[in-house]
C-alpha cells in the first residue's frame, strides 16, 4: 500500500508531497511553493508502521 504525506519547510516556504510505500521507501511526488515570505507552521508528527 502506498500513502502520501506532506512535509513543510518554513525556510524555503515549500510544501513537499511524498509517497511512502509499504517498505517505507519515500519518493517526492510534487513540491508546492508558497508565497514569498510565507509558510506553514502547524505540523503533525505521525508513526508509520510502528517505525
Amino acid at each position: 500500500m502506498t500513502k502520501n504525506f506532506f512535509l513543510t519547510d518554513l525556510a524555503t516556504s515549500t510544501v513537499t508531497e511524498v509517497s511512502v510505500d509499504s517498505e517505507l521507501k519515500g519518493q517526492v511526488v510534487k513540491q508546492y511553493p508558497q508565497g514569498e515570505g510565507s509558510g506553514t507552521i502547524d505540523n503533525d508528527i505521525v508513526t508509520i508502521g510502528k517505525k
